[in-house]
């Protein structure tokens, strides 16, 4: 019998690093790297150049008897076979079409989710030598191999409780959550207390939530509102996939195929309690929102033994409510994905994870993703280097900068805390309630700080778009520039996106939009040495007047809102009465050409607020502009 293997590129689940012990040591594990370029057998994930392809591949039903046994359902019964003998012939021409071309076997294993496919491939030839033909086809319009992440134990890192002064609800774990403190006491705190006071939902519904990740579990302490397991295989100890159903049933764990033993990974679990705990019931910890506004979906994707990547492609668009074939529609879209779950993807994004990622965000869904944890650029981490996401790194409350083995770079939109962050852990027997909390680090922890933050505003505001609430927590959150010990930050150095997260002014900043005066400036051409290029450019447009503009607390263009800039010479207070006005713009970031000291006004409905100036001294003009 045929070996059959996947081949496994990926190299990190992002942040899978849960307790697992009852002595208060942190489990933190990665990933086992296993490629296996001279494996004759793989699995391949295609989109086919004509959708038809796609359409003849489709697993037909057998059919299914109208219960009228008369004329009516024997010709009925007689349509559909001749259909299915259409569509099967099609198939198998297409298949050995394939095959004849390549000279390798085909075997088609799954229909997937937005017209792609999953099939197996025999070959004699290298996998990269037969990617290279299979793409070159012209029946092909895009591929890529079937990647899958499996998870080891790496080391243990004995863990000290993150405490704090909270007190507001009695969960007992509550006064070790400190991301629930003030911004002012720690920069990793992100006054989620006072968050979660002035949550408002208008949405007329519960905020759906949905954690692509290894399931749920039974806990005392979480809310379960349904999901889907899409897991279709289990590596065994060769590396050999044993095929699994797909099912209703979400529960974190599997058997081994090896051993017979029921084993489950946990982080869904961990996940899942950091975003909906139950508050406030003298149980365990407390929810970053509150339980009875959120319903948690879990769209199961990894066993314990890692995730594959085909599940994950399926869970993400099945979560935003597209069809997969084989699985009832979810009865309603969500509002919010998290996928806490990435590994290395130095080519960039994949074109299959950029394309779940944006089928769901066209549907107006948040996609909230791990930064990742290998100490490197997040650039070479999927799906934190893909488009349209909100990418999460982590802070660590002891330094007051990036967690140690948080991913950085250019690639980070923002970070919350992510060090010390207790979770709850489920019970080995999935039968029994289980009553366990652990504390645990990662970027896994902090990505579901900020989805919580994105369901927040998606209650308060139906209307915002992922985009806008994006950047509405960018445009409140805190550039670390020095660490708690005085010193220059990582995040400085290396880069944290934005800043490290607030949820309550990200809560409250339209409501506070008169009253918050932050702006940020920066000459356009502040690092540009060139001076050749500066003199040539100056004949065209005034280099050394250029100045972008970030200001106010909303940092994205919104219906009703508009900001007036003004310029002007002289000492003293910018009023309205005394500057000279520039334009009135929609968007709050904005290139002011101006050689004199300049100011915005934010306008609502009609109505402004105060002039506030804006400091641009603080922003070098480029030498060519000081000779």
């Amino acid at each position: 019998m045929k070996k059959l293997f996947i081949v496994f590129i990926a190299v990190l689940i992002t942040a899978l690093s849960v307790s697992a012990k009852d002595n208060g040591e942190l489990d933190l594990r990665n990933v086992l790297m296993k490629r296996v370029d001279n494996s004759n057998v793989f699995q391949v994930i295609v989109k086919f150049t004509n959708p038809h392809h796609h359409k003849i591949l489709i697993n037909i039903p057998e059919y299914k008897s109208t219960g009228d046994e008369g004329e009516f359902d024997n010709l009925m019964e007689q349509a559909y076979n001749i259909e299915k003998n259409i569509y099967e012939d099609a198939a198998f021409n297409l298949i050995e079409r394939l095959e004849n071309s390549l000279g390798a076997k085909i075997r088609h294993l799954r229909t997937m989710s937005l017209g792609n496919d999953l099939i197996e491939i025999t070959t004699t030839k290298s996998v990269n030598d037969f990617m290279k033909e299979f793409k070159a086809l012209q029946e092909v319009k895009k591929a890529q191999v079937n990647e899958a992440f499996t998870v080891k134990k790496s080391e243990t890192t004995s863990v000290v409780s993150a405490n704090w002064s909270g007190t507001f609800f009695n969960d007992p774990w509550y006064n070790s959550q400190s991301y629930f403190g003030s911004f002012d006491e720690n920069k990793a705190n992100s006054n989620f207390e006072l968050f979660k006071q002035n949550i408002e939902n208008k949405l007329g519904r519960k905020v759906r939530i949905a954690v692509v990740d290894s399931g749920s579990s039974n806990h005392e302490d979480m809310p379960v509102d349904g999901g889907y397991s899409f897991v279709s295989f289990v590596p065994n100890l060769k590396g050999e996939p044993v095929t699994v159903d797909r099912k209703p049933d979400h529960t974190d764990g599997n058997i081994d195929p090896d051993t017979g033993e029921f084993k489950m990974m946990e982080h869904g679990t961990a996940v899942a309690s950091i975003i909906g705990a139950h508050t406030d019931n003298g149980l365990g910890m407390t929810g970053a929102l509150n339980s009875e506004d959120i319903a948690l979906i879990f769209a199961k994707v990894c066993h314990y033994k890692g995730c594959g990547q085909n599940d994950i492609y399926d869970g993400i668009v099945w979560a935003a409510g597209g069809e997969v074939a084989g699985i009832p529609n979810i009865d309603q879209k969500v509002d919010v994905i998290n996928v806490s779950l990435g590994g290395y993807g130095s080519a960039g994004c994949s074109e299959f994870y950029q394309e779940v990622i944006d089928f769901a965000v066209e549907q107006g869904i948040v996609v909230v993703v791990a930064a990742g944890n290998e100490r490197t650029d997040a650039e070479n981490i999927s799906p934190a280097n893909c488009k349209n996401t909100i990418t999460v790194g982590a802070i660590d409350p002891t330094t007051e900068d990036k967690s140690d083995f948080s991913n950085y770079g250019n690639a980070v939109d923002i970070t919350a805390a992510g060090s010390y962050i207790v979770v709850a852990v489920p019970n080995e027997d999935p039968t029994q309630l289980s009553n366990e909390y652990k504390p645990a680090n990662g970027t896994s922890f902090a990505t579901p700080l900020v989805a919580s933050i994105a369901a927040g505003l998606k209650m308060k505001y139906p209307e915002l778009t992922p985009l806008q609430i994006e950047r509405i927590l960018e445009a409140n959150s805190y550039k670390i520039l020095l660490s708690k010990s005085g010193l220059p930050s990582d995040c400085k150095m290396l880069g944290c996106g934005k800043g490290t997260v607030d949820a309550l002014a990200s809560l409250m900043a339209i409501d506070n939009l008169f009253t918050v005066n932050a702006s940020q400036v920066a000459h356009v051409y502040e690092n540009n040495t060139d001076t050749r290029y500066l003199e040539e450019m100056n004949k065209l447009i005034p280099v050394c007047n250029l100045y972008q503009a970030e200001f106010g607390s909303i940092g994205t263009q919104i219906d009703g809102i508009e900001y007036n800039i003004y310029s002007y010479k002289g000492e003293g207070e910018i009023t309205e009465s005394n500057a000279t006005f520039i334009k009135t713009v929609d968007d709050p970031i904005y290139v002011v050409n101006s050689a004199d000291r300049i100011a915005y006004q934010a306008c609502q409905n009609g109505t402004c607020g105060n002039v506030v100036e804006m400091d641009k001294q603080t922003s070098p003009k480029p030498e060519y502009c000081l000779l």
